[in-house]
C-alpha cells in the first residue's frame, strides 16, 4: 500500500484511508509473490456529523405523563432527516419533526446521514399515559351521606359550582343537585350523573304534626307516615319532574301505608300529598334509583 505500508496479513481489511493499494500473498512454501499488477485506489466515504438533538432540544425537557384521550406530541427542534425510536423500537412512518403519542414508553429522535444511516441519537424521555378515571357514582348511605364510589381524589360540586369537600363522603347541610369529580395520577374524570340530596324527608306542621316520606331515594317501596290532627286518611300522587304527567297516585293512605313504585323508572319525581278537602296540600321530591 503506497499509504498504510503492511496494513494486513488476512484475505481482506477494513479501509480507513483513501490510497492506492496493492496486494502480495504467501505461498505454502513461504514465499511472497511479487507486486501485483493492478493498483486498486479506494476513497473513504466523508461523513458529515450533524448535532445531537439532546433532551433540551425537545420540545419537552422531562419526563411527563399524559392522560388517555390526550392529543399531545414530542417535538424535535431537527425537523428533517430524523426517524423516532420508542423503547429502542422504530416507529413505522415516524420522520417529521413531531410525533403523536399514544402508548407510553421511552422516545426519542434518531438523525440520519445522507445514506440513511444512522448518525447521532438524542436522549429518550419517558412519556407515561395514565389512564383517565370513570366519572364516580353516587349515592346516599344509611346514615343520610352522601358517598362517592371513588375512594380518593373526590372534587365536589353543587349546582354545578365547587365546594371545599375532598372527601369520599359528604354531608350535605342544604339540599340541593350535587355531583363530583375524581382525579387519579393527575388524570380527572367526566362528571358523575346528579344526585339530588334532600336534607329532611319530614314536613313538620307543628310540634306535634309531620309528614314524612322515606327512604329518599327510592327503589321500590316508599314507606308514607303523618300524623295530622282531624285526618285518619291521605292522598298522594306522583308526577314526572321533567314532563309534568302523573305516573302514579294512591287515593285514602292511613299512616304506616307503604307504596310500590318499582314500575318507575329512574329518575326525580314531585310527591304532592294531599287531603279530600284540600286543606292538606304539600310536595316533595324524590329520587327513584
Amino acid at each position: 500500500s503506497g499509504n498504510g505500508g503492511d496494513l494486513s496479513k488476512k484475505g481482506s481489511f477494513a479501509v480507513k484511508e483513501s490510497g492506492t493499494y496493492r496486494v502480495k500473498y504467501i505461498n505454502y512454501e513461504g514465499c511472497i509473490s511479487d507486486d501485483a499488477k493492478n493498483d486498486y485506489t479506494l476513497t473513504v466515504p466523508t461523513i458529515t456529523v450533524v448535532p445531537t438533538p439532546l433532551k433540551s432540544q425537545l420540545s419537552i425537557s422531562k419526563d411527563t405523563a399524559i392522560c388517555t384521550g390526550t392529543n399531545f406530541s414530542v417535538k424535535s427542534s431537527i425537523t428533517t432527516g430524523i426517524q423516532w425510536f420508542r423503547n429502542n423500537q422504530l416507529v413505522t412512518n415516524a420522520n417529521t419533526g413531531s410525533l403523536l403519542v399514544d402508548i407510553t414508553g421511552y422516545y426519542k429522535v434518531v438523525t440520519l446521514n445522507s445514506s440513511s444511516c444512522k448518525n447521532t441519537t438524542s436522549d429518550s424521555v419517558l412519556i407515561k399515559i395514565n389512564p383517565t378515571p370513570n366519572a364516580p357514582a353516587l349515592y346516599r348511605d344509611t346514615v343520610n351521606y352522601l358517598v362517592s364510589n371513588a375512594a380518593t381524589g373526590n372534587t365536589w360540586y353543587k349546582e354545578g359550582i365547587a365546594i371545599a369537600d375532598t372527601t369520599q363522603k359528604i354531608k350535605p347541610s342544604i339540599g340541593g343537585s350535587y355531583t363530583a369529580k375524581t382525579t387519579q395520577n393527575g388524570c380527572t374524570s367526566a362528571m358523575s350523573t346528579p344526585y339530588y340530596y334532600l336534607v329532611t324527608n319530614i314536613i313538620n306542621l307543628s310540634a306535634d304534626e309531620f309528614i314524612k316520606l322515606a327512604p329518599n331515594p327510592l327503589i321500590n317501596q316508599l314507606n308514607f307516615d303523618f300524623v295530622v290532627m282531624g285526618y285518619q286518611r291521605l292522598n298522594l300522587e306522583v308526577f314526572d319532574i321533567a314532563s309534568g304527567t302523573k305516573v302514579a297516585s294512591q287515593p285514602n293512605l292511613t299512616a304506616g301505608s307503604k307504596i310500590t313504585l318499582g314500575q318507575l323508572s329512574a329518575g326525580t319525581y314531585v310527591i304532592k300529598i294531599t287531603s279530600n278537602d284540600n286543606k292538606i296540600s304539600y310536595q316533595f321530591k324524590m329520587v327513584k334509583l
